[in-house]
């Protein structure tokens, strides 16, 4: 299957597509390798119950999440990568802790009676290898799949190593759509975000530097001296510290391709209806998805969205009902967002680094995102498998003109 993109602009065939879908509370799936032909029958049944997927990420999220908590990310002047001695064997452990997730999910889905033996198809691509999951209820953790026998709480003697390139995030290219792209054309805007030339709103919550008082680096700081070295002189962005000022912009028919939301966030319960996902952009200014029910305006350029904040792309069974699917609405081209809390100081450098990378033109901002993944990876740093990408990967920045 092959996307069609926008006016005049279709996308590159994907290697593999995996479509998830529920009918009530059971969970069919489709997959099709683009390269062979070759297909499942049309509606695979899935062993686990929607209700049951819901318990079982939750655990996932919970236990991945202390990640998040450790100090180590607050101690260095660059968090992107912290490189004190005493951060090297926690390192080591926060990636085996998601290769134990990882392995353990891969064996679930493995052991799948009827999908089961096209996990292991995917598992056999190349790397490179496009993957595209379309879903209407159920955003699996996919990056974080590891297809070896690894868990932490082995005996030592007993213990392998990580090999952090078997994370599918770091071998594949992986894209979701949340099917379907209700109050949309079905079409991302692809055309419309190349336009002209790049624009990044730069949306900021302006206390998180007053919660960081004894931290060396400082993010809304950070994101000042972006903005003032990277988009201000050339006019490639605006820069909105704010809370009233970032909901206008979110209201209006912005002509930014890039608008990117640096907040806290919260996601109190991705399994029930609307999942309790708020998004923090200043002292008293708090949205839901619901946020987005007034007003009728539509960006102008498909904007991606990048939310870096906490939990705001959690997988969820009901992830039809999040930001994501309110932002499409909005004519958005699609979502980054981040399935674990982020320490805030990792999440700052990381989102700047993805943001200027982009704007290079150079590569698409799904090679982009894995080029990330493998490189944090390469350090034991697992985070940048927690940022999913909920656009079309191919991707690129419009030219510089």
């Amino acid at each position: 299957m092959s996307l069609a993109t926008g006016k005049g602009v279709m996308s590159p065939l994907r290697t593999a597509n995996l479509t998830i879908w529920a009918e009530g509370a059971e969970l069919r799936a489709h997959f099709r390798n683009n390269g062979t032909d070759e297909k499942s029958r049309p509606a695979l049944k899935l062993s686990i119950k929607l209700a049951q997927l819901g318990d079982y990420l939750l655990k996932v999220r919970n236990t991945l999440g202390e990640i998040s908590e450790s100090g180590i990310w607050s101690e260095a002047k660059n968090p992107i990568m912290p490189s004190k001695a005493s951060a090297k064997p926690l390192l080591k452990e926060f990636t085996e802790i998601v290769a134990s997730q990882g392995a353990a999910l891969y064996k679930t889905l493995a052991e799948e009676p009827e999908l089961g033996p096209f996990i292991h198809k995917i598992n056999e691509l190349p790397a490179g290898s496009s993957i595209s999951i379309e879903t209407d209820c159920a955003l699996f953790p996919w990056e974080i799949i590891y297809p070896a026998a690894f868990n932490i709480n082995l005996p030592e003697k007993l213990q392998s190593r990580v090999q952090p390139e078997k994370f599918w995030g770091s071998r594949y290219l992986i894209e979701y759509f949340i099917a379907p792209r209700n109050g949309s054309s079905g079409i991302p805007p692809i055309a419309e975000h190349r336009s002209g030339r790049s624009f990044v709103s730069l949306n900021v919550n302006p206390t998180i530097d007053d919660e960081l008082q004894n931290v060396p680096y400082k993010p809304v700081s950070e994101h000042t001296n972006f903005f003032e070295k990277n988009l201000r002189k050339p006019r490639r962005g605006e820069l909105r510290t704010d809370g009233e000022s970032i909901k206008e912009l979110l209201l209006s028919d912005s002509n930014a391709n890039i608008i990117y939301l640096y907040c806290h966030g919260t996601s109190d319960d991705p399994y029930q209806l609307g999942g309790g996902e708020q998004l923090i952009l200043d002292e008293g200014a708090t949205i839901d998805p619901t946020f987005f029910y007034y007003g009728k305006k539509k960006y102008r350029r498909g904007p991606i969205v990048i939310l870096n904040s906490c939990s705001s792309g959690a997988y969820s069974a009901l992830s039809f009902s999040n930001f994501h699917s309110e932002l499409i609405k909005r004519r958005a081209l699609g979502v980054i967002g981040t399935t674990i809390p982020m320490p805030a100081t990792f999440a700052s450098a990381f989102g700047q680094r993805l943001v200027r990378d982009y704007l290079k033109g150079k590569l698409p901002i799904g090679q982009i995102l894995r080029n990330m993944r493998k490189e944090l990876l390469a350090k034991n740093n697992p985070l940048g498998l927690f940022y999913v990408l909920q656009c079309p990967w191919h991707v690129k920045a419009p030219l510089r003109k």
